[in-house]
């Protein structure tokens, strides 16, 4: 097995060739060449997971990525072009809407007119989480799903999702009122000595009334 980086044409000429000047113009090559081929993005496509960001806008032009933006963050340009020939192949078909979509959104749902009431050969695109920046997304979007789409259906609306988190404060408040009456009878002599003390107190009480009868003669 010939690893990228020891590859050498000298080594690989057929009989036919093999022979002077062929071997040393191949060798003064591979000399030439050892330094100045990043082996790396040879295989471009087998890289596409960590290939730079120009390289991706150069596989995108070439595989005819549909709306593809130079202004895109990288991992949604690496996603439309590892996607570009899945769609090209199905286009036309509601799988190409939805995976286009889904290079760039994320997320997304393709709905069929007679799933949702619509008027026959339309369809409408819903369920869409990512973030909305103003019309050029909308614009951008309808876009790619007129080029990707086949030519007799035609798209309603797009939704896009929104969840909306508000903390909501419920207080409420409960009073119990107690109305409290104490009867005693203190007139019935007593024999207390010097001091006589008399004291009522009642717990949790908002009202309190104490009606007492003293004899005078205590």
């Amino acid at each position: 097995m010939i690893h990228d980086k020891d590859y050498r044409i000298a080594n690989q000429l057929t009989p036919s060739i093999e022979k002077e000047p062929i071997i040393s113009l191949a060798k003064t090559f591979d000399a030439f060449m050892v330094n100045r081929i990043d082996t790396s993005v040879l295989l471009l496509w087998g890289g596409i997971d960590t290939a730079k960001e120009s390289v991706l806008d150069h596989l995108a032009y070439h595989l005819h990525v549909d709306e593809y933006d130079t202004s895109y963050p990288i991992d949604v340009k690496r996603r439309m072009v590892e996607q570009s020939i899945p769609i090209h192949k199905h286009k036309g078909t509601p799988f190409a809407v939805k995976a286009a979509i889904a290079t760039v959104y994320e997320s997304g749902q393709l709905e069929e007119w007679f799933s949702y009431g619509g008027a026959p050969y339309r369809f409408r695109v819903s369920g869409i989480t990512a973030p909305l920046t103003g019309v050029a997304d909308i614009n951008r979007l309808v876009s790619l799903i007129n080029a990707t789409k086949n030519k007799r259906s035609w798209l309603d609306y797009v939704q896009f999702k929104r969840d909306i988190h508000v903390t909501e404060y419920v207080a409420g408040a409960v009073g119990v009122v107690k109305y409290l009456v104490i009867n005693s009878d203190l007139s019935t002599s007593l024999c207390v000595g010097m001091t006589e003390y008399a004291s009522a107190a009642v717990a949790q009480a908002t009202t309190i009334i104490i009606n007492t009868t003293l004899n005078n003669d205590i």
